[in-house]
């Protein structure tokens, strides 16, 4: 969207807006990664060198697709280093807090989502879900959560994010980490599942 500072190409997204809601689907899209020009780290995973840069990009996107873009999700998986090189502190502070008051202030309808977790225990889910929640609760609307069974069917996904059981995922449960947060009874999403279509259908 922002291949130069200042200069913005919205002509790979306006199409695509426009064909869901003419087929009737309301969208839920992710703003996520850095252009080199923004960072000093790595291109696309590093931490923006100026947050009003972040900022900006979050306003205008909300801002131009206000009343068509219902839900904007902050980063993807930044609890997994292939998606975000900074720390949690970095990603909440940095990301998350003014990327939810630029949407907001763009188009106060806007529900802000996140933190769009990965759920691995070699990433660290719950600790992230659980600071990233106690920390910036009021820049979020919605717990958004990423998780992907393997050898599993598609209703064993709801099924296994509320089970206090050990499989097929290690504990805490999700559910014992939002009531821990306090975050429990408050919106909450699965915006990222599916399972290994290898060995079977989908």
């Amino acid at each position: 969207v922002e291949p130069q500072q200042d200069t913005f190409d919205w002509r790979l997204y306006d199409p695509v807006v426009e064909d869901a809601l003419a087929h009737g689907l309301r969208i839920y899209a992710t703003i996520a990664y850095t252009p080199a020009w923004a960072t000093a780290g790595p291109e696309w995973t590093g931490v923006p060198l100026r947050t009003a840069d972040w900022e900006d990009v979050c306003y205008r996107a909300a801002q131009r697709y206000a009343g068509r873009i219902d839900a904007w999700g902050m980063w993807n998986e930044p609890n997994v280093s292939r998606f975000w090189s900074g720390s949690r502190a970095d990603y909440i502070y940095k990301i998350l807090k003014p990327g939810s008051a630029a949407v907001h202030a763009a188009d106060p309808d806007a529900k802000v989502c996140g933190p769009e977790l990965a759920h691995l225990q070699s990433a660290d889910w719950d600790g992230w879900l659980d600071e990233v929640i106690r920390r910036a609760d009021g820049a979020l609307d919605v717990v958004t959560h990423h998780l992907y069974p393997d050898g599993s069917d598609s209703r064993s996904v709801a099924r296994a994010l509320i089970a206090d059981r050990n499989r097929p995922w290690e504990p805490p449960s999700v559910r014992q980490v939002l009531e821990a947060a306090g975050w429990l009874g408050r919106p909450f999403w699965l915006t990222e599942t599916g399972y290994n279509a290898a060995s079977g259908t989908i």
